[in-house]
């Protein structure tokens, strides 16, 4: 057997992936992964507001801010809004470096997130998304999501219109006995 056949025969490096409650050290990491995300769709002169608006999210008990780290460093973040509405928790926002994309992490942050729901014992897990946001509609249907309502031109600054979509997740009080699904790719 050659070098290179035995080379393609071992085993993938293993990766560890962590989820953490978000602190105020992370906001620069949180902005970067923030602005590479959401690029042509928040404009650049937006990202100090929403700067202060995720600072004080992460001091807030009424949101569940939550950041995932792949071997240690911080690849996406997420967080969810106790507060808007009594029978749903709201998803604000899910960000996800572009460089690990693909790789089953917004998945992971999104199963963090319906947690984070029924941890606030809401049965309800909403969102919205950009109408013209194809690939983000299609993941989040994969996910078991589906659409309730349109809100017209919801985004200020371009007047796109936002679809809202939703899932009922399990509540804390209810007994879930279904397992979460596994990552192939990350060990938690």
């Amino acid at each position: 057997m050659s070098a290179l056949s035995k080379h393609h025969q071992e085993e993938p490096q293993s990766l560890t992936l962590a989820f953490r409650r978000a602190a105020q050290g992370d906001m620069p990491r949180i902005m970067e992964i923030f602005r590479s995300s959401f690029e042509g769709q928040v404009p650049p002169e937006q990202y100090k507001n929403y700067y202060f608006t995720f600072a004080q999210m992460i001091e807030n008990p009424k949101y569940h801010f939550n950041v995932a780290s792949l071997n240690k460093k911080m690849v996406g973040f997420s967080i969810v809004d106790n507060v808007r509405e009594r029978n749903a928790a709201i998803l604000d926002v899910i960000g996800v470096d572009p460089t690990v994309q693909g790789q089953g992490l917004g998945k992971a942050l999104l199963q963090e997130a319906e947690k984070a729901a029924a941890n606030f014992h809401k049965p309800k897990l909403k969102l919205e998304v950009r109408e013209n946001n194809t690939s983000a509609i299609g993941f989040y249907k994969k996910q078991g999501y589906h659409p309730v309502k349109v809100i017209k031109n919801y985004y200020m600054w371009d007047g796109i219109n936002a679809i809202v979509m939703e899932k009922q997740v399990a509540t804390a009080a209810q007994d879930n006995t279904k397992k979460p699904s596994r990552l192939p790719f990350f060990r938690r």
